[in-house]
């Protein structure tokens, strides 16, 4: 018997998370989506990469930008 569907490839989005949040944010989230023609989960992926990269907290969180998102130390 054959593989069947598509071929996995590098980048697979294998987790699943499930979130609650209230009307306002569930607002400005569909907002962002519309403005930027993205999926939902795509906008979250692009808001945690921002926070890792401004970095607001001005401190090392754990989070680097190897490619498991961890020090090493």
């Amino acid at each position: 018997m054959s593989n069947m569907g598509r071929p996995k490839g590098k980048n697979n989005k294998e987790y699943v998370y499930s979130i609650r949040m209230d009307e306002q944010t569930k607002k400005r989230l569909e907002a962002y989506c519309k403005l930027l023609d993205k999926p939902k989960s795509e906008i979250i992926r692009m808001a945690i990469n921002n926070l890792r990269e401004e970095n607001v907290y001005e401190k090392n969180l754990g989070c680097d930008n190897n490619e498991n998102g961890f020090n090493a130390n």
